[in-house]
């Protein structure tokens, strides 16, 4: 059970092999409400790649601008998920 003021943040990754480009983005919310979002783009070597640039951009906005407060970070991909569990 998370506290009535826990932060949900969701976090995606894209990448195109033809142009070996990509996008990460995340969005954080304290209810319903939207308290930030952030995206970047860039050149890379694979989609994993830019999952896991929106979850580490996540995790450094959490910590630089939600400081102590509680999170939880919601990921689509596996690689982040057996990276944290796993690695």
């Amino acid at each position: 059970m998370h506290p009535a003021d826990a932060l949900q943040v969701f976090t995606d990754g894209s990448f195109d092999v033809g142009s070996r480009t990509g996008a990460w983005a995340f969005v954080v919310f304290k209810g319903d409400e939207q308290v930030h979002a952030e995206r970047g783009t860039g050149e890379g070597s694979s989609n994993n790649a830019f999952e896991v640039l929106g979850v580490m951009n996540a995790l450094s906005w959490l910590e630089t601008s939600a400081a102590g407060r509680t999170a939880t970070v919601w990921t689509d991909s596996r690689h982040v998920v057996e990276g944290v569990d796993h690695w």
